[in-house]
């Protein structure tokens, strides 16, 4: 019997163990940012909408400015930030509400906020799971088999995928599980055409968590619609583009309605920087200034953070001279060169008050593809490469993954260690980002355990 479902036991019992990996520390570590998606899950499970009226506690009467994250907007109190991840999460918190019989008094209890924050950590830590399960559905489909195990390692464990998305419901904890989900049945989709719907919901999905991600999003879309022009053109673009035509109506007409804008709640945001972030444009950022701040910045860079990604990066690279990359990922590495551009010129490149490099964390799943390639064919594919050279190249990245890892436990165990606020606010004062003598990193070595508050459950 064992044999026979043998090559489902192993990716199992592997998703077992990131998951358990990703609760290990039994708390949810947040940011502002992430506040509002706990609460419009638990208002679309219990009212069945995404107004935040009833969570008094977020906008006390006596308050005339909301925060930042929340919006007033036609007699509702609604998100700044997009509901596309909190719709994913809400089965999670359908499940909570039935189990533990919420109901609309639930949001006056004492142990509200206990209750949500434990739903929003397994919600998020599952949408993560997930995502490593279509990555690691993926690199099968690209024909990385010999290399997935490693290469889901790297994503699950050693990125911003275990601090920042497994640990509470942040935008970009949606946009990973899409874009994995997206890339996944893409792969699938040249062989069955059908496959193109759930490509189509995916790719709409994560464009709906961030919009900045129609970057991805357009071209991939595109590009399936070419590769099957001859075949069956006008059954492709009915699989696949009806979910995001409906998604694209619903959410300008959202926008538009309660925000003035299609751009929604991120628009206001993006007006905001100047006032929280000190910062004169929302595009003001020197390119080469921002290039080192996004890649070696002592506190933000993603080579300090992830420095296992370095082999992502010269993938990317390889992928533009040589043919014998996976047609995808040489496809694919255009829209990212636009995404790090796009990044070294945001005012804001550093994420605001966050661990470590907190934007990159959205391309994260496609990282992990150029990895794998790279793993394979440094170890499976060229023949040419001497025996010694093999070994090194296994133990570099066997060094750079353990330190990435470590990094990455700092995150998720010790964070928030008090960098971002003392001794002045890095949102005010961007020269902390560049100090090397006193870092994120060295703070966090130094501080204590976080205080595991889900361990009153055992």
């Amino acid at each position: 019997m064992l044999k026979k479902y043998r090559h489902y036991l192993v990716p199992t019992f592997f998703l077992l163990i990131i998951f358990a990996l990703y609760n290990a520390n039994l708390r949810e570590v947040k940011g502002d940012d992430a506040i509002p998606a706990r609460y419009v899950a638990t208002s679309l499970v219990l009212d069945g909408d995404v107004f935040l009226n009833e969570f008094s506690f977020l906008h006390p009467p006596p308050r005339t400015r909301l925060p930042y994250y929340l919006y007033r907007s036609r007699g509702n109190i609604l998100s700044t930030y997009p509901v596309a991840t909190p719709l994913l999460a809400s089965p999670v918190f359908y499940y909570f509400k039935n189990y533990f019989n919420w109901d609309l008094s639930f949001v006056s209890q004492k142990k509200c906020h206990f209750l949500l924050s434990l739903a929003t950590k397994v919600s998020a830590s599952l949408l993560t799971v997930f995502s490593v399960l279509f990555l690691y559905l993926a690199l099968g489909k690209m024909g990385f088999t010999s290399t997935r195990y490693l290469t889901c390692s790297v994503y699950a464990l050693c990125t911003s995928t275990w601090s920042i998305s497994s640990q509470s419901l942040w935008q970009h904890t949606g946009v990973e599980f899409c874009l994995a989900g997206g890339i996944y049945f893409s792969l699938l989709s040249k062989e069955r055409i059908s496959m193109l719907a759930p490509t189509g919901f995916f790719l709409a999905a994560m464009t709906a968590s961030r919009l900045l991600m129609v970057v991805f999003a357009a071209p991939m879309a595109l590009t399936l619609i070419y590769h099957h022009r001859k075949s069956n053109l006008l059954k492709a673009c009915l699989y696949i583009f009806p979910i995001p035509i409906i998604v694209a109506i619903l959410l300008l007409n959202y926008n538009q309605h309660y925000f003035g804008t299609v751009l929604g709640g991120e628009r206001y945001l993006e007006l905001l920087h100047p006032l929280f972030h000190k910062v004169t444009g929302n595009w003001a950022t020197p390119f080469l200034e921002g290039l080192y701040g996004i890649f070696l910045s002592p506190s933000r860079g993603l080579f300090l953070y992830s420095p296992i990604l370095i082999f992502s990066f010269l993938m990317v690279l390889y992928c533009l001279r040589k043919n014998t990359i996976h047609p995808f990922l040489r496809f694919m590495a255009l829209p990212f060169f636009i995404f790090v551009i796009i990044m070294c010129k945001y005012s804001v490149w550093w994420g605001g008050w966050s661990f470590g490099p907190r934007y990159f964390t959205d391309v994260q799943p496609l990282l992990a593809l150029y990895f794998g390639q790279g793993a394979t064919l440094i170890f499976c594919n060229l023949k040419t490469i001497a025996l010694r050279v093999k070994i090194a190249l296994g133990t570099m990245i066997f060094i750079l993954a353990i330190y990435s890892f470590f990094i990455q436990t700092l995150g998720t165990f010790y964070y928030p260690c008090g960098w971002n606020n003392t001794p002045s606010d890095v949102d005010a004062n961007h020269h902390r980002l560049w100090s090397w003598s006193d870092t994120q990193i060295g703070r966090c070595v130094k501080h204590p355990l976080q205080k595991p508050i889900f361990s009153v459950l055992f």
